[in-house]
């Protein structure tokens, strides 16, 4: 998986990450675009209503969801949502009849304390869709994670003093 992290022009800061699914372009978007697969992946979200106007929750406990507008919208390439005070935009493309690039991208508005984390805990739910599309397990590795949480954390705010 490749990585960047990159201040941008209108002061705001990039996290991306490249990876390569083992499942064709039309499964990977159903990875992305409907709840069940979501589940897979990524437990707390589900699929409110699909569209360009549409919305996913993120499913604190069964009583309380935060909804989260979609903002960018291409069926079968590219979706992106609010996600806290940030954006996210998955954009997909086949590359090979069973492989699909996926891109992945967070728009950071303002760097706070759990900016890190955050960027960690994407990075890991992309390598457990990654292990998804693979039929694999996926094993989380605490000490991975913390690792790269702090990394993140340092990298994220350097790139906002400056």
């Amino acid at each position: 998986m490749k990585e960047r992290i990159e201040a941008q022009e209108d002061a705001t800061i990039e996290a991306s990450f490249d990876l390569f699914l083992d499942v064709d372009q039309k499964t990977a978007w159903e990875l992305l675009t409907t709840t069940e697969g979501l589940q897979k992946w990524f437990n707390e979200l589900q699929i409110g209503e699909l569209g360009a106007t549409g919305f996913l929750e993120f499913i604190m406990t069964p009583e309380e969801k935060i909804t989260m507008p979609i903002l960018s919208y291409q069926p079968q390439e590219v979706i992106g949502f609010q996600w806290d005070q940030n954006q996210v935009l998955f954009h997909i493309e086949g590359v090979k009849p069973q492989q699909t690039k996926l891109t992945f991208r967070e728009i950071i508005t303002a760097v706070n304390g759990h900016t890190g984390r955050d960027i960690a805990g994407w990075k890991m739910c992309l390598h457990k869709l990654m292990r998804v599309s693979q039929n694999k397990p996926y094993v989380f590795n605490q000490v991975e994670f913390d690792q790269s949480a702090l990394r993140y954390q340092k990298e994220c705010e350097f790139l906002a003093e400056t």
